[in-house]
């Protein structure tokens, strides 16, 4: 099953969440961040890719599209006047609670899988403690 989600960063930016429910026995959740020059579709959350592949292994499976990409919108329409740190302590941290909303798994149960970019933003989140922040 797919399921459309949003979260709301700190200042205000709507995120698009794609979550495709485990298939079967529940095993864990996974959120995938994509790279720069892409956005989640990425992943294939909406067709038959490598989320839909993950939840047939039991998984939840939550492609978020970072401001200004895909679906996601940019903080202030028509600009782009966000950066990097904006990723790592908005966007990350309210995919986190989304996703684990969603799940209704704690925050810390949940596997960060991100490419390129993605794995930035995760990596440096983790490693300066902003991945729950506010």
């Amino acid at each position: 099953m797919f399921e459309e989600l949003a979260a709301t960063t700190s200042d205000g930016v709507r995120l698009r969440i794609d979550h495709v429910h485990a298939i079967g026995a529940v095993r864990g959740a996974i959120v995938c961040l994509h790279a720069m020059m892409t956005d989640g579709r990425y992943f294939g959350a909406r067709r038959d890719g490598f989320a839909q592949a993950l939840a047939r292994l039991g998984y939840h499976v939550l492609v978020a599209d970072f401001r200004g990409h895909g679906d996601s919108v940019p903080p202030r329409a028509g600009t782009d006047d966000w950066s990097f740190d904006d990723l790592v302590t908005k966007d990350l941290p309210a995919i986190v609670r989304a996703a684990a909303h969603a799940t209704n798994l704690p925050p810390d149960d949940l596997i960060l899988l991100g490419h390129s970019l993605g794995g930035l933003v995760a990596t440096a989140a983790l490693g300066t403690g902003k991945i729950m922040q506010p």
